[in-house]
């Protein structure tokens, strides 16, 4: 595969596959596009529509207001997941990505483990699924049994209280005020993490928790 390289209309560098024969391939999937372009070369969207992820370019390939603070492709790989999911994660279509597209599998595992959503109060926040599909604690990561079937808005509102860190969901991760832009979520999880951290002495079996399950790198 060779790739070109244009900026899109938000002003996002989008990669574009092409087989050795000119031919052009999805760029959010990677399936082959056959005669059509997803884009013309500079830059400007084609509006033709991509027969596996039905995205049409110039309508569906740019953050939408949910999704204003993600870049271009971190919004591809949302709709990525949410095509693979159709499948579900086939084999087949995960190599699509690898060898079409040039994915990392170490990124499409992360993928298919990191959820933006929201909670009760519809803040905006990411939480993490592991393998399996059971729900990892946003504070420390450990991973909770048996809530595949859990979405996170409920998990988020339950008053669960998680048998690591001890944070009760829906009360101790919560703001005493009306959802604030400058107090998320994350700001504080990572609060509520700091003191559980201090609790168990940086340990590394809590520093390797929050990194698997969570991506987290973090250091005293």
């Amino acid at each position: 595969m060779k790739y070109e390289y244009i900026l899109n209309s938000v002003g996002d560098q989008i990669k574009l596959p092409f087989d050795e024969e000119g031919i052009a391939y999805c760029p959010i999937c990677g399936v082959s596009l056959e005669h059509c372009l997803a884009y013309y070369p500079c830059g400007s969207p084609s509006e033709e529509i991509c027969p596996s992820c039905n995205i049409q370019f110039g309508d569906d390939d740019v953050p939408t207001a949910e999704y204003k603070d993600l870049s271009t492709e971190e919004y591809f790989d949302i709709i990525r997941k949410q095509w693979l999911g159709r499948f579900p994660w086939k084999q087949e279509k995960v190599n699509q990505l690898i060898n079409i597209l040039g994915i990392d599998p170490d990124r499409l595992r992360k993928m298919r483990t990191k959820h933006h959503t929201q909670n009760h109060l519809g803040e905006a926040c990411v939480m993490y699924r592991d393998p399996q599909g059971n729900i990892c604690c946003p504070v420390c990561g450990i991973v909770w049994e048996d809530t595949s079937d859990w979405g996170f808005e409920n998990f988020l509102a339950s008053l669960e209280v998680c048998p690591c860190c001890s944070t009760q969901f829906f009360l101790d991760d919560y703001p005493d005020t009306p959802p604030n832009p400058h107090n998320p979520p994350e700001k504080r999880w990572t609060a509520l993490r700091t003191a559980w951290l201090n609790k168990v002495d940086w340990s590394d079996q809590a520093i390797t928790q929050l990194k698997n399950n969570l991506d987290l790198d973090v250091s005293r």
